[in-house]
């Protein structure tokens, strides 16, 4: 038997489903995609069918309604915790309020490192001023 399949355990399979939901159980894809078109479908639904004692099949409107009720429960914890799961990864993508960020500034487009690249590819590093000579004679720029 499925979950929500069995009209006289309707209500509290759903009550199942969303404590799941609130417990962040995991849920494979393809049942996730099948609860929600089953509560779709249950919220939709005019009536439940309901076989009484003598055999005879009675459309229960009133059930129908506490089905549908149980299932738009469902389904909006089901958009809230989906909600509330694309919120979480935002934040975990934005750092945290007071968080120092280095960030490397390279002002008037030259670096050190290019400079004395310049002097020596042109083949006249004796001409690159004296501190970044000793900089590059150091192995800083490597």
């Amino acid at each position: 038997m499925t979950i929500g399949s069995d009209p006289h355990r309707f209500v509290s399979d759903t009550k199942m489903i969303r404590r799941a939901i609130r417990k962040g159980w995991p849920v494979p894809e393809a049942t996730r995609i099948a609860a929600i078109a089953r509560m779709d479908a249950v919220v939709r639904r005019e009536s439940v069918p309901t076989i009484l004692g003598d055999g005879a099949v009675f459309q229960d409107e009133g059930k129908a309604d506490a089905h549908a009720i149980a299932a738009a429960k469902t389904l909006v914890a089901m958009t809230a915790f989906d909600q509330a799961e694309e919120h979480h990864q935002d934040n975990l993508n934005k750092p945290a309020a007071g968080t120092t960020v280095n960030v490397g500034v390279q002002v008037g487009g030259t670096s050190d490192a290019s400079i004395a690249l310049f002097y020596v590819e042109s083949g006249i590093p004796e001409k690159m001023p004296p501190a970044l000579l000793e900089r590059y004679k150091a192995g800083e720029f490597d």
